[in-house]
């Protein structure tokens, strides 16, 4: 019966110190409300014993809970579970749900996986499972969700070979991630446009891919996050991103990315997330991006970008994060930056060839009510003459010269820059409360 089943599995898995154990081996577990038990029609239909420490005596053991033949969803995320996955596993025909994240499981991923025809949900992510990726999963025509990547607090999946083009088959797939995959090799899988067709998340970051994003990535319309950052990909960002019309989160960053950033990305409306940096992406940001008026997140640092600061920022107001420092951007800091964006609270220019002057005490005055917190600005500027002739007042001239500066850092910490240019170097937070700036080094 499905009571005895489940009075097996808290006996084998150590059920005294489970985190919850609400009415285990109370009357029947439907009526009495087990807790993580749920039932329909007097059967047990789905079992959830998430982050509830679970561990059973010696290895992963579901033999008990194989016997639940009317078991649709069955959630152990979270717990102590090690060892390999056992194959009595494979013999819940009916699973339509299998999460077994965040534990310590090890050895390979089986290809008997692919009996499993009812799953809908599997999620192995956050484990230590090794070897190749099975060509037979690629059976699982119902598959809509496979999360395979991330890394746990002691373990790591370490998966090696290619991303199978046999999982062409997974024609319902909505979801995948091989995140942190690093062992995995070969190009980045061109198929997989034509072939998942409802794709709404391809997560492939540090997963050791080459090659390029194909131009016919545009057929993920329903595409909402792309995350192929840190990985060997090369060639042009393609136009049809740009027409991404769903996309949320893109992340390319920490590739060998060239070219221009495509205007075209100015076209998707709903995205949050833009992050290039670590590339070798040249030429200016399009002035279009202030069409990216839900865009809360822009990091475009370590790259070759030049130009001015693109005069489209300050209309980018749901922005939160700018980081742009590592490029070649020439030019003021727009005032704007500090007064026009109500949310933004990290700001990185700096490594750049900025010049000019930091805005004035009223512009960094609005900043601090905005939660501006975060500040990294190098200014650069020409050698003025009449510095020279600075550099000889003394006493109160020197002292006033000083205050000067003061006041023009405005709360922030101030230091002399380094390297060739003459100029200056802001570090550190735009305080809470106002204070005097602390200044190193002769100004004056």
């Amino acid at each position: 019966s499905d009571k005895r089943a489940l009075e097996e599995f808290y006996d084998e898995c150590n059920g005294l110190r489970w985190s919850v154990q609400r009415n285990w081996g109370v009357g029947e577990p439907c009526a009495n409300g087990w807790h993580g038990v749920v039932c329909h029609g007097g059967r047990v239909t789905e079992l959830w014993m998430n982050l509830n420490n679970v561990a059973c005596w010696g290895k992963f053991n579901v033999t008990a809970l194989a016997r639940l033949d009317e078991l649709l969803v069955l959630d152990l995320s979270d717990n102590l579970f090690d060892g390999e996955i056992p194959e009595a596993l494979f013999s819940m025909t009916k699973l339509q749900s299998l999460v077994l994240s965040s534990n310590r499981l090890s050895g390979t991923l089986s290809e008997r996986f692919a009996e499993l025809k009812s799953l809908r949900h599997l999620d192995l992510s956050a484990n230590g499972l090794s070897g190749t990726l099975p060509p037979a999963m690629g059976e699982m025509e119902r598959l809509e969700v496979l999360y395979l990547g991330e890394s746990g607090l002691e373990v790591k999946h370490k998966f090696e070979g290619k991303i199978p083009e046999a999982w062409r088959g997974l024609r319902a797939l909505e979801r995948l991630s091989l995140q942190g995959a690093s062992g995995l090799r070969g190009k980045f899988p061109t198929w997989i446009a034509s072939a998942w067709p409802r794709l709404e998340e391809l997560t492939l970051a540090d997963c050791g891919l080459t090659g390029t994003l194909p131009e016919s990535i545009d057929q993920l319309r329903y595409l909402r996050t792309l995350d192929v950052a840190g990985n060997k990909l090369a060639g042009e960002i393609p136009e049809g991103v740009g027409r991404l019309r769903k996309l949320k989160h893109l992340r390319l960053g920490r590739n060998q990315l060239e070219g221009a950033v495509p205007a075209a990305i100015a076209d998707l409306g709903e995205l949050e997330t833009l992050d290039v940096s670590g590339n070798r992406l040249t030429g200016a940001l399009p002035d279009s991006f202030a069409n990216l008026g839900a865009l809360e997140y822009l990091d475009v640092s370590r790259n070759a970008f030049e130009g001015p600061l693109p005069a489209a920022l300050p209309s980018m107001s749901a922005l939160r994060v700018f980081l742009a420092h590592g490029n070649r951007f020439r030019g003021p800091v727009p005032a704007s930056l500090f007064t026009d964006l109500p949310h933004l609270a990290h700001l990185y220019l700096d490594d750049n060839a900025l010049d000019g002057h930091l805005p004035a005490d009223d512009a960094i005055a609005r900043a601090e009510a905005a939660a501006v917190d975060d500040v990294r600005v190098a200014l650069e500027r020409p050698r003025d003459p009449r510095e020279d002739a600075l550099r000889h007042v003394q006493g109160a001239e020197r002292a006033e010269q000083r205050a000067v500066l003061r006041r023009a850092a405005a709360d922030a910490r101030l230091r002399d820059a380094t390297g060739a240019g003459e100029g200056c170097q802001l570090f550190g937070r735009l305080p809470r409360r106002r204070r005097r700036a602390r200044v190193r080094g002769e100004r004056g």
